[in-house]
């Protein structure tokens, strides 16, 4: 699964097939604290800036970000990807966004998990199951 690690300062690194382990691995040894620094020094300065985190792609899933907010919780979205039929038989794909401010960094895991497992229905909780 590709992933990629958004920069407060809108710059992105972006990363091709990893497993989940490595996903939980990454997410947890990444420096959020080092990222808030950025954040911060850049709102003093008065510069643009956007939420740092993590995002995951699944061309079926769809997209789940994380977006550490302290080193106590996140703000998380889950872009579920919808295939519809328009006028009744051609294909297209919709998004739904399911989104959770202030989960506990330590069920970040479980959420990571769940989209690797595509377990949607979880996901789509997202308000809910992971507090």
């Amino acid at each position: 699964m590709k992933y990629w690690i958004q920069h407060s300062n809108f710059k992105s690194d972006e990363y091709e097939d990893i497993s989940c382990s490595e996903a939980i691995s990454i997410f947890k040894k990444h420096n959020w604290s080092h990222e808030a620094e950025i954040l911060k020094q850049l709102e003093q300065e008065g510069k643009e800036n956007c939420p740092f985190g993590i995002g995951f792609v699944s061309d079926e899933m769809g997209i789940l970000h994380i977006c550490p907010n302290s080193d106590k919780n996140a703000t998380c979205f889950f872009h579920q990807n919808i295939v519809d039929k328009f006028l009744g038989f051609i294909p297209i794909t919709k998004q739904k966004t399911y989104d959770a401010l202030n989960i506990p960094l330590q069920r970040i895991p479980n959420m990571i998990e769940d989209f690797f497992n595509k377990k949607v229905e979880n996901l789509k909780r997202i308000k809910s199951y992971y507090f």
